[in-house]
């Protein structure tokens, strides 16, 4: 790829963070990169920042808007998705355990904040739920949504017709400013379509991504060091003795927080796992590994805690980074939560779970009801679980709820980019966001 020159706000950003002595203003970019011609349109944000809270780099957080938040999304291919019903398990394993359950140990799960009528559990991390305390409405959403894609490594599960919600919501990251709006590591996850949204890069792993986007920026040494993940912060991260996986995913993690932190990039796409652990409940059980996979999770967001949004801002204040980007959890199976005997693929009415995490835009909890003695889906309009809903109406509904998270409350957005879409949802939008 040719080298292209960063558009006005993110050399703000880099200046912050590098103390880069100058950069080059342009619109020029590489169009094998970006579908649209450049990502990092030049003076897209407008004039000089002004003036605001500094965070931990000394990066300006300006007055100006955010117009959308950023996106993580981890993709749970081959089995691997299932280690998420670990960390936000399915009600019914807490509340009414039973030996044949799969989950280790309910009294590892804490009761999270969540909206009336929509329970959530939570893994404890030391004695708080994953995520408490990073961020102003840091719980997430889990929704019964689609259906089970066993053994499929490229789930397709964010998809309405023929347009992804994620590259939707990509379209509308344009004005963050970042030079390159989508990043795809590790297998080739399905991205797009969706109207004007930008192509994704690809990149192997973490180390060709940052040796990548260091040559096509054309970026200094310093800069370089400071989008590498650390080594002891990875360490920290996924904990003594982590298997390859963990760190895998601790370090993609580490990764995306430099990235965004830096202003490099919009939306990251993420592989999640991908070991389909049917033996896990064997042995010792899988309570080390979610212990681990619930710690790196946290680790993230308190990481982005410490950050504000190099851009832009909401409500004339500093925007911290924990408060805007939106994580996506998906995958091929969560695995059926009620056999721990090989953990099989088959699900509940061959259902399929989305975790979320909004920051407020949805409300938190799960919509639609996974039990022992079956699955029912959630009214679109009411967001209650009824028995007269379907799991095509809930699967569109969710999915509208997670462009509207990433369009930060817009709804005129979503409906520009699913016009073909009656569904309602306004059952998961939480009346008082952010």
């Amino acid at each position: 790829m040719g080298k292209v020159v960063l558009g006005a706000s993110a050399c703000a950003a880099l200046l912050g963070v590098a103390l880069i002595s100058s950069c080059s203003y342009s619109n020029e970019a590489d169009p094998r990169a970006f579908a649209d011609g450049g990502a990092a349109q030049d003076g897209a944000l407008g004039g000089d920042a002004p003036s605001g809270a500094r965070d931990a780099d000394g990066i300006v957080g300006p007055q100006l808007e955010c117009p959308a938040q950023r996106v993580v999304h981890l993709v749970g291919g081959n089995g691997g998705f299932a280690w998420f019903s670990q960390v936000w398990p399915v009600p019914e394993l807490v509340t009414a355990p039973m030996a044949a359950f799969a989950y280790d140990d309910p009294k590892l799960a804490v009761s999270a904040p969540s909206s009336t009528g929509h329970p959530l559990f939570a893994r404890r991390v030391a004695s708080r739920a994953v995520w408490e305390g990073s961020g102003k409405r840091p719980m997430p959403t889990a929704f019964v949504a689609g259906t089970n894609l066993t053994h499929t490594a490229t789930p397709n599960t964010t998809r309405i017709g023929t347009v992804d919600v994620v590259a939707a919501g990509a379209a509308l990251q344009k004005k963050l400013g970042a030079p390159i709006p989508v990043l795809r590591l590790g297998r080739a996850f399905i991205y797009g379509p969706a109207p004007l949204a930008p192509a994704a890069v690809d990149a192997t792993d973490v180390d060709t991504a940052v040796t990548a986007i260091v040559k096509q920026l054309d970026l200094p040494a310093s800069v370089e060091s400071s989008l590498r993940p650390d080594p002891a912060v990875v360490a920290q991260w996924a904990g003594a003795g982590a298997r390859a996986s963990i760190v895998a995913l601790a370090r993609g993690l580490s990764f995306a927080a430099n990235a965004f932190r830096l202003n490099l990039v919009s939306t990251i796409l993420l592989p999640a796992m991908e070991d389909d652990p049917h033996g896990a409940f064997a042995g010792s059980g899988p309570g080390a590994d979610t212990n681990a996979i619930a710690q790196v999770l946290d680790s993230f967001y308190r990481e982005l805690q410490t950050r504000n949004e190099a851009t832009c801002g909401h409500g004339g204040k500093a925007l911290s980074l924990a408060d805007n980007v939106v994580l996506l959890a998906s995958g091929d199976t969560y695995k059926n939560p009620f056999d721990r005997g090989g953990w099989p693929d088959g699900t509940p009415d061959n259902s399929n779970v989305l975790y979320v995490r909004s920051n407020g835009y949805l409300l938190s909890g799960w919509f639609g009801r996974i039990a022992s003695t079956g699955v029912v889906h959630f009214d679109t309009v009411t967001g209650a679980a009824s028995t007269g809903a379907t799991q095509a109406a809930a699967t569109q509904a969710a999915l509208q709820g997670v462009l509207y998270a990433i369009a930060r409350g817009d709804g005129g957005a979503v409906s520009e980019a699913l016009p073909l879409v009656s569904v309602p949802y306004q059952g998961v939008i939480d009346p008082s966001p952010p």
